[in-house]
């Protein structure tokens, strides 16, 4: 019995050390990236589902997407001009979310599937560029697999057969 006091004692005092603080909250600075094809997949559905471009703009910030789509949301309902409102967002008025928005801002174009092909067509292009790398990198292996492969043979197999055939 004294033993297990003891024991529950010795957990209890050491369990400050033991035991990391867990930070409350997350920094800003240390948020995750989120893949831009996700924000667009993410806005298509807001938009899908009924909300209005500025509460969409005002739900992927509170998601995490960046904090600067709610002040263009802001923006864009006290009656800015569209590239004023994108200014303090991750490339401004190029970014591929206001790209994809614009029209539907501008003219009233049903903007999720504007937002759909965007992010489609991000993705394709992403899948490329992978598969240029990939074929770019098959062809600079074969130049040093070549030169060690080659001569290893060479000496391994062909030298020594030739050596015993002479003798």
């Amino acid at each position: 019995m004294n033993s297990a006091v003891m024991f529950v004692a010795l957990i209890c005092a050491s369990s400050p050390w033991i035991v990391k603080e867990i930070p409350a909250t997350r920094s800003h600075s240390a948020a995750i990236p989120v893949d831009i094809a996700v924000v667009l997949d993410l806005a298509a559905a807001g938009i899908s589902g009924g909300a209005g471009i500025p509460r969409v703009l005002n739900a992927l910030s509170i998601a995490g997407a960046s904090g600067e789509y709610a002040l263009a949301g802001r923006s864009l309902q006290l009656g800015s001009e569209w590239s004023e409102a994108w200014v303090g967002c991750p490339g401004g008025a190029e970014n591929p979310l206001a790209i994809a928005l614009r029209p539907a801002w501008l003219s009233g174009i049903a903007p999720a599937d504007l937002l759909s092909r965007h992010s489609r067509m991000l993705r394709e292009d992403r899948h490329r560029r992978v598969r240029e790398s990939a074929q770019r990198l098959a062809v600079h292996l074969v130049m040093p697999l070549g030169l060690c492969m080659l001569p290893a043979f060479v000496l391994l197999s062909l030298v020594p057969a030739v050596i015993g055939g002479a003798l």
